[in-house]
């Protein structure tokens, strides 16, 4: 579904953010690219029926339920895994699908892509859960100047919004919202897979709001032009659960890290704790900032954590 408003983009001589970068008008908004991370699917399921609260002048937004198969079975993915079924070789469509979810990903690709083509969306925001704490986490493959200037806004805005930059190289990124020009994925938690939380559904839907609110400011040239300081949190690796030669897990996140996204472990610290009830501490040479600590769905991915590094930047 698309919802049409247009204006057109206020034009000034004196610079700003702005300058010689394309205005944001065509934006798809998905949910449920997981089946079971409901704030999503939720969300797009009320604005497809009201679409009236998506109307914001000279933005075209294409509401996405990218994966109805595994919404409607409420797991995560039907064979595959739709959020890693974006990268260019999986969209090559010389030859046939390996599963039903890079099926779904071509045609995804074909209604509202190409992907790196002129056609694709100026913005993709996805919407997903997480069982970790993440609060607000705001998840960035790729940076440009509304990237950094909207999503500092949010973050000076909202006190529980994280800045992670994931970066992947451009033909491999596999995530959904790659598909378009510029990518925003807004994971969410604590929250158990197949459920609801009032709180966090209010929270996403808010933050959600606020961004196309800026998104149409940015169009017409009308935010602050100053800087903003914020943390921003860039992954660096990631990293398994202690397991045996055979795979079986040995050990779990300490109780002393556990809930803790997002705080620094030091080296010589806490941070698995096996079913005997021994700790095993990081070892690594610098601070750890750990993120998606324990993160259900990860376990079949063999990530205990994602590892990342905390800056202080301008953006």
């Amino acid at each position: 579904m698309a919802l049409h408003s247009h204006t057109h983009k206020k034009h000034t001589l004196a610079e700003s953010y702005i300058s010689n970068m394309d205005a944001i008008h065509k934006i798809l908004l998905a949910g449920g690219t997981h089946g079971n991370e409901l704030t999503g699917v939720h969300l797009v399921r009320e604005w497809l029926q009201h679409p009236h609260s998506l109307e914001f002048a000279g933005l075209d937004i294409h509401l996405l339920l990218a994966n109805p198969d595994a919404i409607r079975l409420c797991r995560r993915y039907f064979e595959f895994d739709l959020n890693r079924a974006f990268s260019n070789s999986l969209l090559d469509e010389t030859y046939p699908a390996p599963s039903h979810e890079v099926a779904r990903a071509r045609e995804i690709n074909r209604t509202y892509g190409p992907k790196g083509s002129a056609l694709a969306p100026d913005l993709a925001i996805d919407l997903h859960n997480s069982t970790a704490n993440m609060g607000i986490s705001i998840i960035l493959n790729r940076l440009d100047p509304y990237v950094k200037r909207i999503c500092a806004i949010l973050a000076q805005e909202f006190a529980e919004v994280r800045l992670v930059y994931q970066p992947e190289p451009e033909a491999s990124i596999p995530y959904l919202p790659s598909l378009a020009k510029r990518d925003i994925t807004i994971e969410v938690g604590p929250q158990a897979h197949g459920t609801l939380s009032a709180k966090l559904y209010q929270r996403t839907q808010a933050v959600v709001l606020r961004l196309l609110e800026l998104t149409v400011q940015w169009n017409q040239d009308t935010l602050p032009a100053q800087t903003i300081p914020v943390e921003v949190f860039t992954q660096t690796g990631v990293l398994d659960y202690p397991r045996s030669l055979e795979g079986s897990l040995l050990a779990i996140i300490h109780p002393k890290v556990e809930g803790r996204d997002f705080e620094a472990v030091e080296t010589g610290a806490p941070l698995f704790m096996t079913f005997a009830g021994e700790t095993i501490t990081w070892q690594g040479n610098a601070t750890l900032w750990p993120c998606f600590l324990g993160e259900a769905a990860y376990l079949e991915k063999r990530i205990a954590l994602t590892i990342l590094e905390r800056t202080m930047e301008n953006w």
